[in-house]
């Protein structure tokens, strides 16, 4: 489900279970949306609200060894870096 055009403090979409938050549009962004799907899946796969402090740790993790909250998190990684627009 998408959920588009809110007024969210962060400009990147993301993924709360099935649902992808956004501030923009989404639609024709097919890379982005598979990007997305994964982190829905990731979100199912440790059993909902798991994830986030998992995740966070993973980002934290990220940034002290890379300098970026994305390019060393498996989190990330899985979901298809590029398709993520990172």
């Amino acid at each position: 489900m998408l959920a588009e055009r809110l007024r969210l403090p962060v400009r990147a979409p993301f993924a709360v279970g099935d649902v992808v938050l956004s501030r923009g549009a989404l639609r024709g962004r097919e890379a982005l949306l598979r990007h997305e799907a994964r982190h829905a899946e990731q979100w199912a796969r440790w059993g909902g609200l798991p994830f986030l402090p998992a995740y966070g740790l993973a980002a934290l993790w990220s940034w002290l060894r890379t300098g970026d909250r994305a390019r060393g998190n498996p989190f990330e990684v899985a979901a298809g870096l590029e398709d993520g627009g990172y």
